[in-house]
């Protein structure tokens, strides 16, 4: 299993915690390429985990991989929520037959 995390002001804290519980940390620096390749797997992993048990918890995972591959990309999660409403009106339109 794959596990992205965000790294923020308080990376050094959280590593030495995990050194702290025996683990080893292995930190390694991606070009944007390879980055946006990994969270595809992890988003196929958290909408297979929601799909096996049915948990509506489940379904907030592949929400914070969806917002780290904004974030890689450059857009903000208001900027996305707003192209996701203009395509939800697009397909209402659609469905209306009014496009």
């Amino acid at each position: 299993m794959i596990c992205l995390c965000t790294i923020n002001l308080f990376a050094t804290e959280y590593l030495r915690y995990i050194e702290k519980s025996g683990k080893k940390c292995i930190i390694e620096t991606k070009d944007k390429k390879t980055y946006l390749e990994s969270p595809d797997i992890k988003l196929n992993e958290e909408l297979a985990e929601y799909q096996q048990d049915k948990n509506v918890e489940e379904l907030a995972d592949p929400f914070e991989v969806i917002y780290a591959v904004t974030s890689a990309k450059g857009c903000s999660v208001e900027e996305l929520e707003w192209i996701r409403i203009k395509k939800l009106s697009n397909v209402k339109r659609l469905k209306r037959g009014t496009y």
